[in-house]
């Protein structure tokens, strides 16, 4: 009986365990029931890419949106519940029911505008908070901010409430300065999906976390989906239940289905109901409903609070701005044009088409729109169609899709592309793709044009594209008519002690005698043996041994400028910068020479020497070594298929088969050919520095035939203004890029101290996240800082028609993985054309680009360096 019964006993246990299970598994069967899936169908947005930009403007607004209303359509009569939301984005949206004509588009009828407004009425048809895909380090922050609200303006005119998350496709990543400004702007979640052949950021994967600015104290939410847009399984453009956003005790589950570059809707009602089908079966009980990005930003901006989400504080950058330097006149327009527009929207006289200054002024502050509709006036629409257009030049595309195309893997030289540009009408293939990179170049001109004549905007821009076109057309024939200016004399050549160059010099005179004569530096065609591979390089010796006098020596023999503001002394045999000194003056005109920027400090020369005598390949035939890096030196770089391989392996990225055409892959610094200086009490002093590059280079790959070096110290300011100028560059399809490098002395500056500017934050180059950019870099007009090693003075460099940057080693490539050698400090790309995607693959294009100016100011103070960053405490 006791034994029954305990049996009983341990029966009636098992029973009620049981039962608890039961009861257990229904609660989870119940909660499990109650999580609610949002699915988001979209597509990527490409403006160009498949086809021109224009006919995919039309493709998006006559095929797309018409597919969608016919889904959901469908979706209202068969759907048993289900419907059809479908994302797409304002700046098509603005463009539909304020067409621009001038940009080729058909525009839509009276129909065509009021189906579309019913659709977004109905919830059909919706957007997010950014206008497109961009290269967000493209922007400035009153473009950035005016983006957001060219959205915020669209659901206004809709009744809708104003978008709070973005949503960002195939660019990787982005920059940290970006979260002040969206906060800002009442954005406060971004959704990422990084395009499968790119390393994504180290972030958080698939689940949301928080992005925090510490500087500003504000952030955002934000979630990545790496390897694709979204999810691909099965044939279906569909995420699975790895794929999906999500977070440990949220209810709400994010889900995409995500088409390809432009797309669009699934092609019928059979795709989406599997799409429906595949997301339920990895969400099994799951409510799923064709929802919106605003609708899953809600409730996860309500329930942050409680979540234990993981918190982010690094810098991530953009590892894709690397090709914004493909088509430099087009960045150095646009740059022009947001300057014209950042002193138009603090000038309240600017645009008289507002109702009064001050609610102008309002309409294009950092508030924007949301201000300006609160003070109930009506902005200019002039500027607003201006603002819309010129923002493009941020979005991602550059032009057709390259391999899609032209797709020529097989014919890379100069000698096979030189005939077809010069008959391009009778080269269909290559006439369509130069004609997509001149499209995406006129938003530029298209922009300006929707401002009415005599508009400061206008003016503006003009000046400025006149001055570069100044510098750019310098010639010896007009500084010679010029008053005031002198040729200022090479100094002569002088051996040392032992009847030998020494240093570097040294090296290249021993390397160039062992050559044969007909391929010594400057005997006609030989300059491409100078080059080494493996990061070596060569330039041609112009002047034969140069002596470089000491500091206290004779100024008479030395290339030494010295201003009312500036001491430098020009390095006559590397290019660049040898010295580079601000000089002050107190109240009683004492003056005194501050910190040397650009000479090794006293403890470094020994360094610097060794690596002088020392450079790679100083005793091969042949190969001379590289130059030692200075403070504003030029350098032209030609790769070739080994440089691509520890980026890319995808031939869409880099330059399939490069090889069967080309090996060549050299590093060189042009020689001085010529020095005239002007000095006169109404222009100041200015120095004008001639470059030449080996002729084999001009001939074989994309060097220009000639470069100029401006250097201006104003009578009335103490910055010192520095143009760089190519002329006559040769178009080329090798992979190729054009430095100014800012290299400071070794010891010269705290290498911990350097800073950049992006939007509107100071970034630390140290504290960027791995697989973020750590290399390349698009910064502002505010540009990059140094202190000096004992911080009492500041150097700052401001790139205004070339914000692409290298931090350390001059590379166009991304390095995603390792932060940089700041001892080599950074380097301005005027021109790189590395990236074959979809981006211009040779300079010039049109006759505007063959001779291009680059400006640049320096500056330097007495203050102290930046506060330190997280990186540093």
């Amino acid at each position: 009986m006791l034994e029954r019964s305990r049996m009983r006993s341990r029966g009636s246990t098992s029973l009620c365990v049981l039962a608890a299970l039961a009861v257990i598994c229904a609660a989870a069967s119940a909660q499990e029931q109650q999580k609610t899936v949002h699915l988001i169908f979209s597509s990527h947005l490409d403006i160009g890419f498949t086809d021109l930009d224009n006919a995919v403007i039309e493709l998006h607004w006559y095929t797309h949106y018409p597919r969608a209303i016919q889904l959901a359509r469908w979706f209202e009569r068969h759907g048993d519940g289900d419907g059809f939301r479908y994302l797409t984005h304002s700046w098509l949206i603005a463009l539909f029911f304020d067409c621009p004509a001038r940009v080729g588009v058909t525009c839509p009828s009276a129909e065509d505008k009021q189906e579309l407004s019913d659709a977004i009425k109905q919830g059909v048809i919706y957007w997010h908070a950014a206008p497109f895909n961009p290269n967000y380090e493209m922007y400035d922050s009153d473009t950035l901010g005016f983006s957001f609200e060219l959205t915020h303006e669209l659901d206004a005119r809709f009744g809708l409430k104003p978008k709070t998350i973005a949503s960002l496709r195939d660019v990787p990543g982005m920059t940290r300065g970006v979260i002040p400004v969206m906060a800002a702007h009442g954005v406060r979640a971004l959704t990422g999906g990084v395009n499968g052949f790119s390393a994504p950021p180290g972030v958080p994967k698939r689940t949301p976390f928080v992005w925090r600015d510490l500087a500003s104290g504000a952030e955002i939410l934000a979630m990545w989906h790496e390897g694709g847009y979204a999810g691909w399984h099965d044939n279906l453009h569909a995420d699975n239940a790895d794929d999906c956003i999500k977070a440990e005790g949220f209810d709400h589950v994010f889900c995409a289905s995500w088409r390809d570059d432009n797309g669009g809707p699934p092609a019928s009602p059979a795709e989406a109901r599997a799409i429906y089908d595949a997301v339920r079966r990895a969400w099994p009980g799951a409510r799923v409903v064709a929802s919106t990005l605003e609708d899953y930003a809600a409730a996860l901006l309500a329930a942050a609070p409680g979540l234990d989400l993981p918190v982010v504080t690094g810098e991530i950058g953009d590892t894709w701005v690397h090709g914004s330097a493909c088509d430099p006149l087009r960045v150095a327009d646009y740059r022009a044009a947001l300057r014209a527009r950042a002193r138009c929207v603090r000038n309240a006289t600017c645009d008289s088409q507002a109702r009064s200054h001050a609610r102008a002024l309002a309409c294009r502050s950092i508030s924007g729109l949301r201000a300006c509709l609160g003070l109930g006036c009506t902005c200019s629409p002039a500027f607003k169609q201006f603002s819309r257009l010129i923002i493009k030049v941020a979005e991602h595309t550059w032009g057709l899709a390259f391999d899609q195309n032209l797709g020529d893997v097989t014919n890379y030289t100069n000698a096979y592309l030189h005939p077809r540009l010069a008959a391009l009408n009778s080269q269909p293939k290559y006439a369509r793709i130069v004609e997509s990179w001149r499209r995406q170049r006129e938003y530029v001109r298209w922009a300006l044009e929707e401002l009415p004549e005599g508009h400061p905007i206008l003016a503006d821009f003009e000046a400025d594209r006149q001055q570069r076109h100044h510098h750019s057309s310098v010639s010896l024939r007009a500084l010679d008519g010029a008053a005031a200016t002198t040729r200022v004399p090479l100094p002569p050549r002088r051996p040392d002690a032992r009847g030998e160059p020494g240093g570097a010099a040294g090296a290249w005179a021993k390397a160039a005698r062992a050559l044969p004569r007909w391929l010594r530096p400057g005997a006609g065609g030989g300059d491409r043996l100078l080059g080494g591979g493996g990061g070596g390089g060569g330039a041609s010796a112009p002047h034969g041994p140069l002596h470089l006098s000491s500091d206290d020596g004779d100024d008479d023999a030395r290339l030494v400028f010295k201003s009312q503001s500036w001491s430098l002394e020009l390095d006559p045999w590397h290019g660049g910068i040898s010295r580079l000194r601000r000089v002050y003056s107190n109240s009683e005109g004492e003056r005194r020479k501050g910190h040397d920027w650009a000479a090794d400090a006293p403890h470094a020369t020994s360094r610097r020497a060794a690596a002088d005598n020392g450079g790679s390949g100083s005793g091969s035939l042949g190969v001379l070594p590289p130059p030692p890096p200075r403070f504003l030196q030029l350098q032209y770089n030609v790769y070739n298929e080994s440089d691509f391989q520890p980026i890319w392996d995808d031939c869409d990225f880099g330059r399939f088969n490069l090889s069967a055409s080309s090996t060549l892959r050299q590093q060189s610094v042009p020689f001085i050919s010529d020095v005239r200086q002007m000095q006169d009490p109404q222009h100041g002093l200015i120095w004008h520095v001639l470059y030449e590059f080996p002729r084999s280079l001009v001939r074989d790959a994309g060097a220009p035939a000639a470069a100029w070096m401006v250097l201006h110290s104003p009578p009335d300011s103490d910055v010192l203004l520095v143009t760089v100028a190519w002329q006559n560059k040769t178009a080329t399809r090798l992979p190729e890029a054009l430095w100014v490098r800012f290299t400071p002395g070794r010891g010269a500056v705290d290498t911990a101290s350097w800073r950049m500017h992006k939007i509107g934050s100071w970034i630390d180059p140290r504290d960027i996240l791995v697989n973020g950019s750590h290399s390349i870099h698009g910064v502002s007009e505010e540009g990059v800082t140094v202190a000096s090693p004992d911080g009492d003075e500041l150097l700052r460099i401001r790139p205004h028609d070339a914000p692409l940057l290298a931090l350390g080693e001059p590379r166009p490539f991304p390095n995603p993985t390792r932060g940089p050698d700041m001892d080599q400090g950074v380097s301005a790309c005027l021109h790189n054309n590395v990236w074959g995607t979809n981006y211009a693959e040779w300079v010039p294009f049109t006759d505007d680009d063959v001779s291009l100016a680059f400006r640049f100011t320096i500056e330097a103070s007495e203050r102290p360096a930046p506060a330190p960053s997280v990186a540093e405490t």
